[in-house]
């Protein structure tokens, strides 16, 4: 059996940040973290049973200062869900940027598994 290949453009940082996560459909938002992180990409742990779903647009806020309290438009990067899937009483979402991030973090890479 051949060994997966990496897809991914970007390393991963396996980092753990508060996220607003605004569903574009409905305007609300919701509550996360981050499990991962990326230039291209984040997974997140979202604390809502509602489910976001593949193909579902999305804008994200990265607060790596947990002192942080307000989150400004311009702040919110465009991304769509490209994986969800039930974790408890919330959800993990995977989420593809629009655009590349410039992500600065000290964090070590996650390696593939």
């Amino acid at each position: 059996m051949k060994p997966a290949t990496e897809r991914r453009r970007h390393p991963r940082l396996a980092v753990t940040h508060p996220v607003k996560v605004q569903c574009r459909m409905t305007g609300r938002y919701y509550v996360a973290a981050t499990c991962d992180l990326s230039a291209s990409g984040a997974l997140l742990a979202v604390d809502h049973p509602s489910r976001l779903v593949v193909g579902q647009r999305v804008r994200i806020a990265v607060v790596p200062d947990r002192r942080q309290a307000l989150i400004q438009s311009e702040d919110l990067a465009e991304a769509v869900v490209v994986r969800s899937h039930a974790a408890g009483r919330g959800q993990h979402v995977a989420v593809q940027f629009d655009r590349i991030q410039q992500i600065e973090h000290t964090a070590a890479p996650r390696q593939a598994a």
